[in-house]
């Protein structure tokens, strides 16, 4: 299986979600058709999105990797596959999407970068995020390394970085607000970073808002399948 060389920041396709441009190159129809497809899936105000929901362990990659994610949730390469038979997801990422709200969580494996430096890596792979969103303005809130016992299989701790980024959507005047939360766990022997990334759009130009509370409710989920992320079968990276 490849990993993307991430070691030179360079401009990437079009993008399947707009807050995230790695995901696919879908056509922009095909993008709308999947994103009205979750949102008219619910009739509650987006006020009352994000509450905690039940959860469960999900297998990725084949069941190479597992964590703990939402039983909602929604795999994008599935609903993909059901409106367009074009491209699909890339085989180094598993992408999620949020049944009620605009928001995706994306598990990638990337080729190691030259930082080496917890803080440095994951500042990394967040501007890079930044780039590949045309953000016209990111920031960086905190950065941490996860502390406690590394499970029995050896995974590694992440290194843990939120921070906000502003991306116009369509050209909109107006740029929506992101916050993003990222982890990175280092395979140094395997020469990959593991990425797991959320992207919740805080405030839209579409005048959609979400509170602080959803927002913390939103960041447990994060917290939860960052902390129970376990890699089962390190043959995925070779």
């Amino acid at each position: 299986m490849g990993v993307e060389d991430k070691s030179e920041l360079a401009t990437q396709p079009p993008l399947v979600l707009k807050y995230d441009t790695r995901l696919s190159q879908l056509d922009s129809l095909v993008v709308f058709d999947c994103l009205d497809y979750l949102v008219k899936r619910t009739t509650a105000p987006r006020s009352a999105l994000l509450r905690m929901p039940a959860s469960a362990k999900r297998e990725l990659f084949g069941g190479a990797i597992t964590t703990t994610l939402p039983t909602s949730i929604i795999d994008a390469s599935m609903r993909l596959m059901e409106l367009s038979d074009l491209r699909q997801v890339p085989d180094t990422q598993e992408v999620f999407l949020f049944p009620d709200a605009d928001i995706s969580i994306i598990v990638e494996v990337l080729q190691r970068v030259d930082a080496e430096q917890p803080a440095d890596i994951a500042k990394f792979h967040f501007d890079s995020l930044a780039h590949d969103n045309d953000a016209v303005e990111h920031k960086i809130i905190e950065v941490s390394q996860l502390s406690g016992e590394s499970s029995g299989n050896h995974t590694p701790l992440p290194i843990v970085l939120s921070g906000t980024q502003l991306v116009r959507k369509f050209n909109h005047a107006q740029p929506d607000e992101l916050r993003i939360l990222l982890a990175v766990y280092r395979l140094q022997d395997k020469n990959v970073d593991l990425v797991v990334s959320m992207n919740i759009p805080m405030k839209t130009s579409d005048g959609a808002i979400v509170t602080e509370g959803q927002f913390a409710a939103a960041q447990e989920t994060f917290s939860i399948a960052a902390r129970s992320l376990r890699i089962v079968d390190y043959g995925l990276f070779a």
